[in-house]
């Protein structure tokens, strides 16, 4: 059986004769064919970030995987989540592309939250300035759907804390989400056991819910609705949550501007999905660079 080191022989051989007879069909194919069996046997190793929360293992890959080198080994910057190196005539190669891993609900805090959307654009900065890599892709465990639909839930305040330390959240709540810089902790009372009432110097503010679970509460702000907090009954206390996000057209802006910058999305379905789907864009990376991989001369 032929080994890597054989089919690169043969690719560097073919690769010669090409750049004689550029576009001869039988050359092209001998040389696709031996590219596939060449990039299924170079010997790959995946080196993952120590920060990655739920790393994709050895197992799930069917590949080595060990924790990124820090900086004082590389002389750069960690960037991304995933990499991979390769071993070729006996030399280690740095593959060019990184891999950001993301959950649905992680993709939207990234690209959606500003403070870590500026961080992220500040990661694309260094995978740009490192000389290693020439490809950045975001592997999403889920949909484009899943995506363009989901709306996070952010804790505002649990119910049993008015009048108590919850006062100063609906404050912040109300400061926050609605622009009333006038409302202060001592404003909020609860004027009984399923209602609260925030009297600032400029708004009558009203919250009032039945308190079942599943059910919401109800904000009024001057007598007008304006939102509806998620019950969430949590080891017997309640919890409430706001379901508040992006707009679909923000989401779609978002990622047609990453693609324009060349920073793909790859939406994988599942997590399975995602390590199914990875090993395949190794190798057509490294059927796509051979040329710099095996240090071909053109």
């Amino acid at each position: 059986m032929k080994s890597a080191k054989d089919y690169a022989d043969e690719i560097r051989i073919i690769h010669a004769k090409l750049q004689k007879d550029p576009g001869l069909d039988k050359l092209e194919k001998q040389l696709s064919y031996r590219l596939r069996e060449w990039s299924t046997r170079v010997p790959i190793i995946v080196r993952v970030a120590k920060n990655e929360t739920k790393p994709w293992t050895q197992e799930e890959l069917e590949i080595p995987v060990f924790s990124m080198e820090e900086k004082s080994q590389t002389g750069f910057n960690q960037v991304g989540d995933y990499h991979f190196v390769v071993t070729v005539c006996g030399k280690i190669f740095t593959g060019g592309l990184v891999v950001e891993r993301k959950e649905v609900s992680d993709l939207y805090g990234t690209l959606m939250r500003q403070d870590r959307r500026e961080r992220f654009s500040r990661e694309i900065d260094r995978f740009r300035q490192d000389p290693r890599f020439d490809q950045m892709t975001i592997m999403v465990e889920g949909t484009m759907d899943e995506f363009l639909d989901y709306v996070p839930e952010v804790y505002v305040f649990r119910w049993g804390t008015v009048p108590g330390v919850g006062c100063q959240r609906v404050a912040e709540y109300l400061n926050q989400y609605y622009k009333l810089h006038d409302v202060k902790p001592e404003h909020v009372i609860k004027h009984d056991p399923a209602t609260i009432v925030v009297k600032s110097p400029s708004h009558n503010i009203l919250l009032s819910s039945s308190f079942k679970s599943g059910d919401l509460v109800d904000l009024y702000i001057d007598g007008v609705l304006k939102d509806s907090l998620v019950i969430q009954q949590e080891y017997g206390k309640v919890n409430l949550y706001q379901k508040k996000g992006s707009s679909r057209n923000s989401k779609l802006a978002t990622i047609a501007k990453l693609e324009t910058n060349d920073t793909h999305i790859q939406w994988c379905s599942s997590r399975e999905g995602a390590i199914e789907l990875y090993p395949f864009l190794i190798r057509q990376w490294l059927i796509r660079s051979y040329v710099k991989v095996l240090n071909i001369e053109e």
